[in-house]
């Protein structure tokens, strides 16, 4: 039992000695993954989503939508598109959406806010959203997203 113990005190001791690859002012980050796409995208879209019925699926498709069309706009007009990936027919498109989207006094704070809101928080994110997919759990509670994207 003496030589368990040994061997489990020597295996503590390592596990809590500073590691030999840490240097001065060096921080090892934890769960550093990067954010999933449609949770940035639900995030984003907060502002709208909190204002719709959700459990309405054409409305919750549409809201999606407009902050998609808002997001790909925000990419468009900083310059920062994936070369290749944003022909000038797709920039007409997205461009007339985000017109005809964003009519009236109404339509136009939506845009202003969620344009400020990309550049506060995702304003090195630059990926076009493609496409995207919702899916719900059967009491409706829930969205699952689902989103395409340039990498």
């Amino acid at each position: 039992m003496e030589n368990k113990n040994k061997w489990l005190d020597a295996g503590i001791e390592r596990m809590t000695k500073k590691p030999s690859y840490a240097k001065a002012n060096t921080t090892i980050l934890k769960n550093a993954l990067p954010e999933k796409m449609s949770a940035m995208l639900l995030n984003f879209a907060k502002p709208l989503l909190d204002e719709v019925d959700l459990t309405d699926d054409v409305v919750t498709k549409s809201t999606i939508m407009m902050a998609v069309t808002i997001w790909n706009y925000s990419v468009l007009i900083d310059g920062k598109a994936p070369r290749g990936m944003v022909d000038k027919a797709l920039q007409t498109s997205i461009k007339a959406a985000v017109k005809n989207a964003c009519q009236g006094p109404i339509g136009e704070r939506v845009l202003l806010e969620l344009l400020n809101r990309k550049k506060a928080l995702y304003p090195d994110n630059y990926k076009i959203i493609g496409d995207f997919d919702i899916n719900r759990d059967k009491s409706k509670t829930e969205i699952h997203l689902t989103v395409l994207t340039t990498d």
